[in-house]
């Protein structure tokens, strides 16, 4: 009896084994790290020089520092983020179909902001959703870890850029450029 429990078990053990196997066998292995943090405009509505990438440990590199906001944020403004990235890591970079279109700042907050806020909750003073308009303060981060599954099978390996930008509604012209550099990278699996 005992002699047979055991084949019984050991044959248990390679069916989830071999399924494991199955199930994983295609999958990637996805790391993505924080670059640099850049600003090219907007000095004089918000300032990015206190926030750094710096290396949390060997492995792992963190988005940390403030964030001074020096104007209240309302719908007199449209917010966007556009994604492009660099296969090659060159600087070469193509525009992604990932972006977030123009938004009325108060329309932001009240819908991309909220989906999003969860990431940011644990680590940051920023406002809850629906708070409009967004108040001039300084905002922290702290150690935030960019999180790999946010990265889905449609991101290739490379260098990847995020343009965070705020636009006059009046105008339409582009007031503040903030933007963030990650690498996407993929190990294959052992299996």
């Amino acid at each position: 009896m005992t002699h047979t429990l055991t084949e019984l078990s050991v044959l248990v053990l390679l069916l989830l084994a071999s399924f494991w196997i199955e199930l994983y066998s295609n999958e990637n292995l996805v790391e993505i790290k924080y670059e640099r943090v850049q600003q090219n405009s907007g000095y004089d509505m918000t300032s990015f020089k206190n926030l750094r990438i710096r290396k949390f440990n060997r492995t792992i590199s963190v988005l940390n520092g403030s964030i001074d906001l020096f104007h209240n944020l309302n719908d007199s403004f449209y917010a966007s983020i556009t994604l492009s990235y660099s296969t090659l890591g060159n600087n070469q970079f193509n525009r992604s179909p990932f972006k977030v279109p123009l938004q009325r700042m108060c329309q932001f907050l009240n819908t991309t902001y909220r989906d999003y806020r969860e990431l940011y909750r644990n680590v940051t003073n920023f406002p809850e959703p629906g708070v409009c308009p967004l108040p001039a303060q300084r905002y922290y981060i702290k150690n935030k870890v960019l999180d790999s599954k946010l990265i889905n099978n449609y991101f290739p390996s490379g260098l990847w850029r995020g343009d965070f930008e705020l636009h006059d509604v009046n105008t339409n012209q582009r007031l503040v450029n903030v933007q963030l550099f990650f690498r996407v990278s993929r190990q294959e699996s052992l299996f």
